[in-house]
């Protein structure tokens, strides 16, 4: 009856602890990119609702023809100097858009005062910029704000910028 030797014992372990480190390697790297996979695809789908939101909510925003406090008179869209946008919604309300800091991270508001947020706890806006371009009657062009995004995963290394142009639905015609 024959035993193992030492140094065969020595091998055969030094084969399974290479084996046994591979696959905890294999393992580990595809968590990890799954982990990344999901924060990609939650960046997305909060950034997605975010553009489609916004893109909504100005669309159909309304011409002032009041007091002039919410956006001036005559006019449909006013970028506030902090970098918000307000503007009349179809219903006639006051509607402010903008980007709040406080947190410690950023989440974009709607609402005027402490309103709540419209973007979910998975991500960080790192930059909301908005531009108006024939926001006055007198100017013969259509109004359309183009906005701008640069938002960040907050559960992985996950980044996106886009932007995108809104007309507004009904035609600015002087009345």
């Amino acid at each position: 009856m024959r035993g193992f030797t030492l140094i065969e014992i020595f091998v055969a372990v030094f084969v399974l602890s290479i084996a046994i480190g591979a696959a905890f390697t294999f393992l580990s790297s595809g968590i990890k990119i799954q982990r990344e996979t999901v924060g990609n695809q939650a960046l997305l789908d909060q950034t997605s609702f975010l553009a489609e939101y916004l893109s909504r909510s100005l669309r159909q925003a309304q011409k002032s023809i009041g007091d002039g406090f919410c956006p001036p008179a005559g006019e449909n869209y006013e970028v506030l100097a902090t970098g918000a946008i307000e503007f009349l919604s179809r219903e006639g309300d006051c509607r402010r858009i903008s980007l709040d800091t406080d947190e410690g991270y950023g989440i974009i508001k709607e609402g005027k005062g402490n309103p709540p947020a419209i973007t979910g706890s998975g991500i960080d806006i790192v930059g909301l910029t908005f531009v108006i371009d024939g926001e006055a009657e007198t100017d013969d062009k259509q109004p359309r704000v183009t906005f701008s995004i640069h938002a960040r995963s907050r559960s992985s290394d996950a980044e996106i910028f886009f932007q995108t142009t809104v007309s507004q639905r009904d035609f600015d015609v002087e009345e």
